[in-house]
């Protein structure tokens, strides 16, 4: 924190004028000193003025009695230097092409109580682009700042927008208990929610972020399938604020393998996959967990999803080379979708863990 030497006399430009008005009635009567033409009041803010000057420099003596005495200490002051600053330019709303900015531009620090205005120069030439920032995104691939591994997390919706329509935490509860691999639940109120909201769901033990896919009445349904089961009473709070290395982690490692005939399928079937590692592939690879599943219709529940296969592995999670027997007990069709661009009918691989550092990068698979 500065210190500010004491002033010796605190009085300004004003205080003195109003001080010497005020003595007018006694040394000179017949003078009103009111009108602001008359050549006395003119002499009289000369005066003032001249005044005004003396005491700034009188009051400047405490701060060079001090720089003196930390001389005779052996401490120096400085050498001028020119200041800087960043400096931002923004393009008018409306501008196309970019805008070239000259170096030794002019700019200025607006006046204060402290100091006049200052005056600035650009060191070097700029172009200005009308461009805007879209999206913030942050990625951690070392797996230094989560446990999911490498991840990507995403900003939530009207994060870069300039007002928010709440400043105001909005938390909500769950009516209804919601398990594992849910999308539904139930709140308690569903102000400002919307579509495409980000979430955060707690109950002392497990926290786990959503994103929102629709809304009818205080029914919520997700985007993804819930990861841990909740409670009644769970806190669920609408995320207002975007911290690096915090969210939903969008990062997923999946193997899509699609055919529009081997998979039309609408009874119970199975489906024998050949792994085969490539040559060179090195011995003690980390097993992986993972899911098979498909795309389309299931027995008993309404509307397309990604249902699960019941799977035996002889290949102890990809580490192996082997068969990976996928069985489809239910009834229901495999139906298209499209992906990446490509629509066919589609069985995935699902990481459930993150990934191992030693996972091999290639892996043959026939079926």
């Amino acid at each position: 924190m500065k210190v500010k030497p004491p002033k010796i006399d605190e009085r300004d430009f004003n205080d003195l004028l109003n001080e010497f008005k005020a003595s007018v009635p006694h040394y000179t009567p017949e003078w009103t000193c009111s009108d602001e033409k008359d050549a006395g009041v003119a002499l009289s803010k000369i005066f003032t003025h001249m005044t005004s000057s003396i005491i700034q420099h009188f009051n400047q003596v405490p701060h060079k009695n001090f720089v003196a005495f930390l001389d005779m200490l052996g401490f120096r002051l400085l050498p001028a230097q020119s200041a800087r600053v960043p400096l931002t330019f923004k393009t008018a709303k409306g501008t196309e092409n970019e805008i070239f900015i000259p170096e030794r531009t002019m700019a200025s620090a607006d006046k204060t109580e402290e100091h006049d205005e200052i005056p600035f120069e650009t060191e070097k030439n700029l172009l200005a682009i009308p461009a805007q920032l879209s999206r913030v995104i942050s990625v951690d691939p070392e797996k230094t700042h989560n446990r999911d591994g490498d991840a990507i997390y995403l900003s939530f919706p009207g994060f870069l927008d300039q007002e928010q329509k709440s400043k105001v935490q909005l938390t909500y509860k769950l009516v209804t208990s919601s398990p594992t691999d849910d999308r539904d639940f139930q709140l308690d109120h569903v102000t400002e929610l919307e579509k495409g909201d980000f979430l955060k769901i707690e109950d002392g033990k497990n926290t786990e972020y959503v994103i929102i896919s629709d809304i009818s009445e205080t029914i919520v349904t997700l985007k993804d399938k819930l990861i841990h089961s909740f409670n009644v009473d769970s806190k669920v709070t609408k995320i207002t604020s975007f911290n690096l290395f915090e969210g939903k982690n969008q990062q997923k490692h999946i193997l899509y393998i699609g055919h529009n005939d081997l998979f039309n399928v609408k009874s119970t079937a199975e489906f024998i996959l050949y792994i085969k590692h490539y040559k060179g592939t090195g011995s003690g690879v980390t097993p992986l967990m993972v899911s098979w599943e498909y795309w389309g219709e299931t027995e008993g529940k309404e509307g397309e999803d990604w249902y699960g296969f019941n799977t035996i592995d002889q290949t102890a999670g990809l580490s192996n080379n082997g068969e990976i027997e996928l069985n489809k007990l239910t009834e229901g069709e495999i139906k298209e979708k499209e992906i990446n661009s490509v629509k066919s009918r589609w069985i995935r691989c699902l990481l459930e863990e993150p990934l191992p550092v030693n996972m091999p990068k290639k892996t043959a698979c026939s079926g």
